[in-house]
């Protein structure tokens, strides 16, 4: 998940928060080894709304949800052009909350879209298409995640944010097959992982500088075929993620501010269960998420 969407959903003690951005975002599909280029740039616009919750000590049902949303637009920034999409959206509401202690449960999802040209000769398993090298594929990735968050109200603390999270993804991944001899292979999976996430994100004047590290278990299976059933390839990884951001908020009011900022998502598969032996054979693989962005909030 975008680090952009934890800083926005900090929920706030006192008004309700509208605000709207643009941004340039540059994100990469992993495990997709046999692709020249796996990334692909974005300009995205992101509106979002974060309640304020309500008063008292301890009570349930804080608040309205908060809301968001980004969505890229077609420009020549983009690698892919009109091929190039970029969605996401997530919905976060408040539990529960004792003394300084908030209970929320979060749910985010999207898509992403791009064009990737082959290194060498690949074979496109679902179609059993062979595609030469410098050939294009348009690519897909989807997402979902759920996750149940502690967030502690502490100004100033260095760590107030414990999640247990689950992820879905669908997308093609390479596969090389040692007979014959190092020949590629790219095709669709269902990919999940559960995550256990510490982190630090506040909503303060000047300077903030949120981070989280998350670490993980996951497998992946066939999607529209029985390619890597068949063959027996082991399917278990451990996940790791880092997401740092840094941003500058002006008050111009009590009601308006405007914020920009840099947001840095790092994550790495370790494909723990391959074995030198199999005929199947996958490759750890990371991917990087960066992105600049201003916003316009109005509080009331």
């Amino acid at each position: 998940m975008s680090v952009f969407f934890y800083i926005l959903s900090v929920p706030c003690l006192a008004d309700h928060i509208l605000g709207c951005g643009s941004g340039l975002l540059q994100s990469e599909i992993p495990i997709v080894d046999n692709l020249k280029d796996t990334s692909d740039r974005y300009l995205t616009a992101q509106c979002f709304f974060t309640p304020a919750l309500k008063p008292g000590k301890n009570t349930w049902l804080l608040s309205f949800p908060a809301i968001q949303w980004q969505q890229s637009s077609p420009s020549k920034v983009s690698r892919s052009e009109r091929s190039g999409k970029y969605q996401r959206w997530f919905i976060g509401w408040p539990l529960a909350r004792l003394q300084q202690h908030h209970l929320l449960f979060e749910a985010n999802g999207g898509s992403q879209q791009l064009t990737g040209e082959f290194r060498q000769n690949t074979l496109w398993t679902p179609t059993n298409q062979v595609f030469a090298a410098q050939q294009s594929l348009l690519l897909k990735q989807t997402r979902r995640q759920l996750a149940l968050t502690l967030k502690i109200f502490r100004p100033y603390s260095v760590l107030n944010r414990f999640s247990l999270q689950h992820t879905q993804l669908q997308q093609p991944i390479s596969i090389k097959q040692r007979s014959p001899a190092s020949a590629e292979l790219l095709t669709p999976v269902r990919i999940q992982h559960y995550s256990i996430v510490i982190g630090n994100q506040q909503r303060l004047r000047g300077w903030n500088f949120p981070w989280q590290f998350a670490l993980g278990h996951g497998t992946f299976e066939d999607d529209k075929n029985n390619y890597l059933a068949d063959n027996g390839l082991r399917k278990g990884f451990n996940y790791l993620a880092f997401h740092l951001a840094g941003s500058y908020r002006w008050r111009f009011s009590r009601q308006l501010q405007v914020s920009t900022g840099y947001q840095l998502n790092w994550e790495y598969y370790d494909f723990i269960d391959a074995r030198k032996e199999d005929s199947l054979q996958i490759s750890d693989s990371s991917s990087v998420k960066q992105q600049i962005n201003a916003t316009l909030e109005w509080r009331f």
